[in-house]
């Protein structure tokens, strides 16, 4: 046989060889996929909070279900217009519209709180520390939220509508880190949009612009200035780096512990990434749609 067919016919050898493997290489990864649960919340999640042995989310509409039930996310009442943010203090759950309306809702009914006069451009914004008290800004003014009563200034030095207070330890985000206040600090983290602590890993997670972050503490309840990889064997595939607006985690121990994350990819109308994933440690311990 001449050396050039003989050539050519191993170069096409070789590409099919290549291309076979390719092939399979790229079915194996899609077998190795999670297998996607129909989602029941899919806009844009941007509030989940623990009130009451309940978990409630917020996408415009509102969402609940028991906080340790695997999925089952059923639609729950909600006030009047779009809701933008959810948050709890007091026993009561708070509920904020696109109108800047804020409303409470005692377990039976909702109510509007009043609210101090403000200018209709100024930023205003309702957020929880995690620990049973809520707050509200209005422009740079920060206050208690309490339903049927005066708001008062609030009890603590704000400078930031995300923060976290997990065992008497305050956690505050601002200019793309986040700090303790026993001095520690975790950095470059970027734009920082909600905070969780886990019992269950003694850690700090962040829902940030960039992902899900995983800061763990010391001994001392402090930050340890690093990050962890987040647990879940397809925590890269799913939550990728998209952004996350919201992040809670539940539970005492890995038998009841759960992580929930909501995403978004700015500047994309792929609604495949919108919405709420959830994470069940003991129970399921991959990342799915809720």
């Amino acid at each position: 046989m001449h050396k050039r067919s003989i050539l050519f016919l191993t170069a096409i050898g070789i590409l099919c060889t290549f291309f076979s493997c390719k092939q399979e290489t790229i079915f194996y990864q899609i077998e190795q996929e999670t297998e996607l649960e129909e989602a029941v919340i899919t806009g844009i999640v941007t509030s989940v909070v623990e009130f009451n042995g309940k978990l409630y989310a917020c996408d415009g509409r509102i969402y609940s279900k028991g906080v340790n039930d695997i999925r089952g996310w059923q639609s729950f009442s909600k006030p009047d217009g779009y809701i933008e943010k959810l948050a709890t203090g007091a026993n009561v759950l708070f509920a904020m519209n696109s109108s800047k309306e804020v409303f409470s809702f005692d377990g039976k009914d909702w109510t509007r709180v009043e609210l101090p006069d403000f200018d209709k451009d100024e930023t205003v914004t309702i957020f929880c520390d995690g620990a049973g008290n809520a707050y509200i800004r209005i422009a740079n003014s920060y206050r208690d939220l309490a339903p049927n009563q005066a708001m008062n200034p609030s009890s603590i030095e704000i400078t930031s509508p995300v923060i976290l207070k997990a065992n008497g330890i305050l956690f505050t985000a601002k200019d793309g880190a986040v700090s303790d206040a026993l001095g520690g600090t975790v950095s470059d983290l970027g734009k920082v949009w909600a905070l969780t602590y886990s019992a269950t890993e003694k850690a700090v997670y962040a829902g940030t612009n960039s992902g899900l972050k995983k800061l763990p503490l010391d001994e001392s309840g402090k930050l340890s200035g690093k990050t962890e990889s987040v647990p879940g064997s397809n925590a890269e595939s799913t939550l990728k780096d998209y952004e996350v607006f919201a992040v809670l985690a539940t539970g005492d121990s890995l038998d009841n512990a759960a992580l929930y994350a909501s995403t978004v990819e700015s500047g994309s109308s792929n609604t495949n990434v919108f919405g709420l994933w959830g994470y069940y440690y003991n129970r399921r311990n991959s990342w799915n749609v809720e």
